[in-house]
């Protein structure tokens, strides 16, 4: 080969049309976490950093929208256990496509605590809906989700942070 050879970033398109749609009224915050429920996607960070913003006195719900790879048993108690039931929403199994939409302006931020990654699917539907996006540093995440500009990046594995990382996108929820 002569040269360089040119190179061309292309994100992860949104595979669905979704509606840009005005945010809805707030608190409470409705936070959605939506997609399969594998072990990568970090769930226990969501919740762990739920716990937190309620003990800040934040006004915050969890909606947990897809289909579990372990016993959905496992996640209420865990829920339980960090004493958020009250807080968070639980949908186990498939979500259609045409609910994607719906459920996508009915909250005002997608959350992906993911603890690894490549891509993810569900952030461009979020950022396409003109929904702010709270992402963890890895993988493609970062390339996906510009800090300040329509969401917040935070490390990976680390329930404060992303709590942290919440409570910035909150209080920039207008902006974002």
């Amino acid at each position: 080969l002569a040269g360089p050879i040119p190179v061309a970033t292309i994100p992860h398109p949104p595979n669905l049309p979704v509606q840009r749609t005005p945010l809805p009224p707030g608190p409470p915050w409705r936070l959605l976490f939506l997609g399969h429920l594998r072990p990568y996607k970090g769930l226990d960070v969501a919740l762990g950093a739920l716990r937190r913003l309620v003990d800040d006195g934040h006004d915050v719900r969890l909606h947990v929208a897809g289909n579990p790879w372990r016993p959905p048993e496992e996640w209420r108690e865990r829920a339980e256990a960090l004493g958020v039931t009250d807080h968070v929403h639980f949908r186990f199994g498939y979500v259609p496509d045409e609910e994607i939409d719906e459920l996508l302006a009915t909250h005002h931020l997608l959350v992906a605590p993911y603890t690894q990654a490549a891509q993810s699917g569900v952030i461009p539907l979020a950022l396409a809906a003109g929904r702010p996006v709270v992402a963890t540093d890895v993988g493609g995440l970062p390339e996906a989700v510009q800090d300040g500009v329509d969401g917040v990046i935070t490390p990976a594995n680390d329930p404060a942070a992303f709590a942290a990382g919440i409570e910035r996108a909150l209080a920039d929820i207008g902006r974002l």
